[in-house]
């Protein structure tokens, strides 16, 4: 078997949808609009695909974004729709294509990489690692309703309304690890008009300070249905809290809402009973694609000074093996090469840590970090602490 990897073009695209199609049972009669949204999105080129003597066997997509981390947008190459046809399999086809992918995204000067895995085994052997949250979360629409209602009210959001729900995304988004820098392609799809799909704005003073995006799903009897909360975002919980009771206004029809990825942790903090309940359990993973230009992307927390030796071992990525020394200083960080005597991280650990998911003490637990000090612990984790991350976006 001669296999050969090559970016996409446009006169691949319905071959990579044929085998997307197949390998996630999408139904054809969507490929007119997932073309259009890769021509569109300037997709085309991100796609990789597998050839074995002109027949695509294999393929997948790198999609350009960024991911905050530390309150910075970091450059970052999403995978995605990774597909190998079926009687190819268990060939090493999915390891060739993703290590395909990090030399591509290394060359275009992103840095990290983020996907959501249908199976984790063969990512962690790439060097990915579960690095955030995107669990879905249903909230009792009878006790969102029971809120305290402030002064202000909602108002259905129009064209005119975008450029200012963008910019309140950013700036709750850049508070949370993980959540991605949406580009226009990705804004596209949140805010396209469909059917059963509603988008909502609050103003206050003449300025737009948050918004809601959700969609009507039937499912239960004649009349009933359930809120899909796709985007939620506001500048403080004034305006939160108005968002979630317009989403509690409809507990007549819908007995509760799903929340896809966003944080809970002010509303749980408002609500009268624990009645949020996970109802699917999932994480994404992250890999570190350029080491020193992650570190370096990333904010750090201001007033912190550290320096800790690293020994990397990346086993697919030339570059990354060997010794470091990670310098943090006034909110940044630089990774530079040293001299050895610091303990040992995985570049799967080294994910891990630096999304703030996994803390330096579980990763020692976890066998991904090793021969790290009391004093190295702390300090890795005073560097790379922060708010759990978590991720609302599908790519």
């Amino acid at each position: 078997m001669t296999i050969a990897i090559r970016d996409g073009s446009d006169a691949d695209l319905e071959e990579h949808a044929r085998l997307r199609e197949q390998g996630y049972a999408i139904d054809p009669r969507n490929r007119g609009s997932w073309i259009d949204r890769c021509r569109r999105g300037g997709l085309v080129e991100r796609m990789l695909g597998a050839y074995d003597d002109g027949r695509l066997v294999g393929r997948l997509s790198i999609m350009p974004f960024g991911q905050f981390f530390g309150g910075r947008a970091v450059p970052a190459g999403g995978i995605g729709a990774v597909v190998v046809a079926p009687e190819y399999r268990s060939r090493g086809l999915g390891t060739a294509l993703l290590d395909s992918a990090v030399a591509r995204m290394r060359e275009r000067g992103e840095v990290v990489s983020p996907l959501g895995p249908a199976t984790m085994w063969v990512y962690r052997k790439c060097g990915w690692e579960i690095a955030g949250d995107q669990s879905v979360r249903v909230v009792p629409t009878v006790d969102l309703d029971r809120l305290p209602a402030p002064d202000l009210r909602e108002r259905p959001a129009g064209e005119r309304d975008h450029d200012a729900i963008r910019k309140v995304y950013n700036s709750a988004a850049l508070a949370r690890p993980g959540m991605l820098a949406r580009p226009a392609w990705m804004w596209h799809e949140h805010l396209r008009d469909e059917p059963h799909r509603y988008v909502y704005v609050v103003e206050r003073q003449r300025r737009l300070d948050g918004y809601v995006i959700y969609r009507q799903v039937k499912d239960r009897g004649p009349n009933g249905y359930s809120l899909v909360l796709e985007d939620l975002a506001a500048t403080d919980w004034e305006v939160e809290s108005v968002l979630w009771r317009h989403l509690g206004a409809h507990q007549a029809q819908a007995r509760e809402v799903r929340v896809h990825g966003l944080a809970l942790d002010a509303l749980a903090l408002h609500l009268p009973e624990q009645r949020i309940r996970v109802v699917w359990d999932h994480r994404w993973m992250l890999r570190i694609v350029d080491a020193p230009g992650a570190i370096a992307a990333r904010g750090y927390p201001l007033g912190l000074s550290l320096s800790v030796p690293l020994t990397i071992d990346d086993p697919r990525a030339n570059g990354h093996g060997g010794d470091w020394v990670l310098d943090v200083a006034e909110g940044k960080a630089a990774l530079s090469r040293g001299s050895g005597g610091g303990p040992s991280i995985s570049i799967n650990g080294l994910a891990a840590l630096y999304s703030g998911y996994a803390s330096a003490r579980t990763l020692l637990a976890a066998g991904q970090l090793a021969g790290a000090t009391a004093e190295q612990i702390a300090a890795l984790d005073a560097a790379f602490s922060g708010p759990r991350p978590g991720m609302n976006d599908d790519f």
